[in-house]
């Protein structure tokens, strides 16, 4: 009888095997989020993993209206994360006072023809 397909392949090196063992820097924090506003046709995705040697990563994805206006966003150590903060921030600030000017003239999309 003929050896099943996937240990013959394995022993001729013909596919990958997967290492089941812990890395060495495993992730020991994570924060991953996520949102989506079918009303308004808009999602917001954020996804952030901390690794033990220090090593992270942050990812913020945002799409947003019937023509998907989007914006991306990664930190990570190669990246200025002070500058990354800094922009949140303002953002959250921004878009806060935004909020206030739309609201305040109340703004409303022009009728469709």
């Amino acid at each position: 009888m003929s050896e099943i397909p996937f240990v013959l392949a394995q022993q001729e090196k013909d596919c990958m095997s997967f290492n089941t063992e812990t890395p060495p820097n495993p992730i020991v924090d994570s924060y991953k989020e996520s949102a989506f506003f079918p009303e308004i046709h808009a999602y917001v995705t954020t996804n952030a993993r901390v690794r033990e040697d220090g090593d992270f990563w942050i990812e913020f994805n945002t799409m947003a209206g019937e023509r998907l206006s989007g914006m991306e966003m990664y930190i990570n150590r190669f990246t200025n994360v002070e500058e990354g903060l800094q922009f949140l921030k303002k953002l959250q600030r921004v878009s806060e006072n935004l909020i206030g000017f739309i609201e305040k003239n109340h703004l409303k999309q022009a009728p469709k023809d």
